[in-house]
């Protein structure tokens, strides 16, 4: 026989679940609405920034035009934005595959990411495993990054590499973040092979 200290552990037990329950399908309906508030603004944006992008990659190219060899180029710049930097070499060069480590990423990011993969590119991202990868599954922008690689680590480092379908390996450093922010931030590109396997070497260590 319970006693009623036995019961009321057990009907307070079975209250407990079934508001865990109730707190599960909240969640579950938000995150759903999220998914769809995201996924929107994907397909808002897309449009939006086409003008974006078509400002950006003509002074993107500008770079690109100016680096020779080995050479790396500093710039202190908010005239665009990493994103930009993809759908740039993206038509210049074709990507065969893109490795981008970032603290955070936007939907612009996300929008980068998702294009380099419906073309055939090896797509990976390493995120920051505080800030980005709660908001990453609650936000529903796990929706737009199903074809691509991801990782998370206690990292705030920001780079990008870049390889293209001729064989060139970009690498794109700086204060950037996979995003569309429109401030100054520090960038170093540039194409010398040396860089380029330094950043892979520690960016394989969460993929390997």
């Amino acid at each position: 026989m319970q006693s009623q200290l036995d019961l009321f552990g057990s009907a307070k037990a079975d209250i407990l679940e079934k508001q865990k329950k109730a707190r599960a399908k909240v969640f579950k309906g938000n995150a759903a609405q999220k998914r769809n508030k995201l996924l929107q603004r994907l397909a808002r944006n897309k449009v939006e920034y086409q003008y974006k992008t078509s400002i950006d990659v003509p002074i993107i190219n500008d770079v690109l035009d100016s680096l020779e060899g080995n050479q790396e180029m500093k710039l202190i710049s908010d005239k665009f934005d990493s994103p930009s930097i993809v759908f740039a070499i993206q038509k210049r060069y074709g990507v065969a595959r893109a490795d981008f480590s970032t603290w955070a990423i936007t939907d612009r990011g996300i929008d980068a990411c998702k294009m380099l993969g419906e073309q055939g590119a090896k797509v990976r991202v390493l995120m920051d495993q505080l800030h980005s990868q709660k908001w990453i599954f609650s936000s529903g922008a796990y929706e737009g990054l199903k074809n691509v690689s991801i990782a998370f680590a206690n990292s705030h480092c920001k780079f990008f590499l870049i390889e293209t379908n001729c064989g060139k390996k970009i690498t794109v450093s700086g204060s950037m973040n996979m995003s569309n922010n429109p401030r100054f931030e520090n960038i170093d590109i540039g194409q010398d092979e040396a860089t380029y396997n330094f950043y892979l070497d520690f960016f394989n260590r969460f993929f390997d």
